[in-house]
């Protein structure tokens, strides 16, 4: 019988693990191998995906900020072109106001003539700067409006008696003004609630409340027939001009510097004319 000799493989086993070797070499390794000038070259695609990535996710959106302005450069922003009324909205988050200063404008080109303020939020909340607001904007010739911060998780009612019970609107003021921005259980709760609060505060001053509502917000929770009869007032920040004129105010940025206030505020313009806001206000 004759013994067959088996083939000998440790060359090949050396081989494979030669291979493994190579192949699990560190990173480190690798790029100190490479020649200098790929070096250089990764360290600029690394760069250019790191600044691509921050202008898209942090700055692709704000672009405006950076865009040669179309309209007037006042109050620290562009001001949108083509409007003639301009105004700004204000709470406690201001502070206390130099009226006098702030109504002596240095530029009459887009002086602001009203202002719109927080009066109350929820079932309870009543800003606390409201009522010192309210009476200096009347006393310096301010056309001025109150808006209620709507709650999505209160009921409605006792939110319109709060808005109702805090704000007595006279002559020459602005319809009462309800900021919507919380999303709530359902689409469909959401604007049964707004519906009834709309209702029954309607019904107490006699006149038409106005909506505020991000570009976004509107479109996703507020587009349904029977809130299109109510005027817009619309929170879109670093655009040169809004999709369409579905809407009667323009919040257009969150940073102006206005005199006589220390801190950013958010400013707005009407659209329309002066003649035409003065038209809206209560008779």
């Amino acid at each position: 019988m004759t013994t067959q000799t088996k083939p000998h493989k440790t060359g090949k086993k050396k081989t494979a693990v030669k291979s493994r070797r190579k192949r699990t070499r560190s990173r480190k390794q690798v790029l100190h191998e490479l020649p200098r000038w790929q070096l250089v070259m990764l360290r600029i695609v690394v760069v250019f995906l790191l600044v691509s990535g921050i202008y898209y996710f942090g700055i692709h959106s704000n672009a405006y900020r950076w865009r040669s302005c179309a309209g007037v450069k006042a109050f620290g922003v562009c001001i949108p072109p083509n409007y003639s009324v301009h105004g700004f909205d204000v709470s406690h988050f201001q502070g206390d106001i130099r009226w006098d200063e702030l109504v002596a404008q240095p530029s009459a080109e887009v002086a602001m003539r009203f202002v719109l303020m927080k009066a109350t939020e929820g079932g309870d909340y009543v800003d606390e700067a409201f009522g010192t607001y309210f009476s200096e904007a009347k006393k310096h010739g301010l056309i001025r409006g109150a808006y209620h911060y709507f709650s999505a998780t209160t009921d409605p009612v006792i939110q319109a008696e709060n808005f109702i019970r805090t704000v007595q609107l006279k002559k020459g003021d602005l319809p009462p003004i309800v900021d919507v921005e919380q999303e709530g259980q359902s689409v469909q709760q959401l604007q049964n609630d707004l519906r009834l609060w709309l209702r029954l505060v309607e019904q107490h001053y006699g006149v038409t409340p106005i909506i505020y509502s991000s570009h976004k917000f509107r479109r996703k929770y507020l587009k349904h027939n029977s809130l299109e009869r109510y005027p817009f007032w619309i929170a879109r920040f670093y655009v040169s001009a809004l999709d369409n004129n579905s809407w009667t105010f323009w919040q257009h940025t969150d940073s102006g510097t206005l005199p006589g206030i220390g801190s950013q505020v958010d400013l707005d313009v009407f659209n329309g004319t002066i003649e035409q806001l003065q038209a809206m206000t209560i008779k």
